[in-house]
């Protein structure tokens, strides 16, 4: 998980929390939004070029495709699909260079460099099913037969996930298809958190107080921190090309691009609550799913004892 590591301080959620923000991987923004770095991007010196991101406009899918993200966005125009690959490779760059390809509608044509990680094409008519060819490596994309414009929606989620007292996440993160973990984030409103990772890591957050634990068993240790502002959105107020693309009785299934990050959102929203059920995240060596529950249960969030 080096490369999770490396990147957690700027893309991972509610426990990128002060002196663990360099060494645990976990959710992704709220404190990258409270520490007010603007993005994710690399310092210059590290060589890592930040990935050219596609226009505005287009419908968003990503997938994981081993160590690598890629992400499509595809526009309709009069008889041409007008598609775009973006490929990150695992420090979050541009992976450039590589050999792209798009199929669909029975068809196959070539990728044309765009930028960094950036390759796009032109398909005849409107296939749904796009294969994006990296390398060989085929990654396949469905895209909706009917697509609606959800800014207002997502914005609507953003507020009454805010306005929830507390709630559970289960997260699975992943660098790659052989490395991953798996936490549980407790959150109380307005500055309580607790989260614990599977084999690893513990701390409890209330307002200017954190504890932290390497393992289970183990002393906490206490420290001071800039108290945060709970429950967050794992989005930013930059997230755009915002589609339903899908929806079943009880929820709707949206897709968005957070350029700031940059990644990928796939959000599963409850239609009565207008608040997640689960949201998937696709990034730099970031393939995250989370899912929401006990929304404004009776989560009581108290300072460890010695070993508890």
């Amino acid at each position: 998980m080096d490369t999770v590591n490396r990147r957690s301080r700027t893309i991972l959620l509610y426990a990128v929390l002060a002196a663990l923000a360099a060494s645990l991987p976990l959710l992704a923004l709220a404190l990258r939004k409270h520490s007010g770095r603007p993005s994710t991007a690399a310092p210059a010196a590290s060589g890592v070029v930040d990935p050219r991101l596609p226009r505005p406009g287009g419908i968003v899918l990503a997938r994981e495709s081993g160590k690598l993200a890629v992400a499509l966005s595809a526009r309709t125009g009069t008889s041409r699909l007008a598609l775009t690959a973006t490929v990150l490779g695992p420090d979050g760059g541009g992976a450039s260079g590589r050999r792209v390809a798009f199929g669909g509608g029975g068809r196959r044509v070539g990728g044309t460099a765009c930028g960094s990680g950036c390759y796009e094409a032109s398909l005849p008519g409107a296939p749904r099913r796009i294969t994006v060819i990296v390398d060989g490596a085929e990654v396949p994309f469905e895209l909706p037969a009917r697509a609606r414009p959800a800014s207002a929606l997502v914005r609507r989620v953003g507020e009454s996930l805010r306005k929830a007292r507390s709630l559970v996440i289960d997260e699975r993160l992943a660098s790659s298809p052989k490395h991953a973990i798996r936490a549980r984030f407790e959150v109380a409103a307005p500055n309580r958190l607790t989260y614990r990772i599977a084999g690893g890591a513990d701390a409890v957050v209330i307002g200017g107080r954190r504890w932290d634990r390497a393992t289970p068993g183990e002393a906490w240790i206490p420290s001071s921190q800039t108290p945060l502002q709970l429950p967050a959105v794992p989005w930013s107020s930059a997230a755009r090309d915002a589609h339903v693309v899908g929806a079943g009785p009880r929820f709707w299934l949206v897709t968005l691009l957070d350029p700031q990050i940059p990644a990928w959102f796939e959000l599963r929203i409850d239609k009565r609550t207008l608040r997640p059920m689960e949201v998937r995240m696709v990034a730099g060596a970031h393939f995250m799913r989370d899912r929401y529950s006990h929304y404004d249960a009776p989560i009581r969030i108290r300072p460890p004892t010695s070993r508890g």
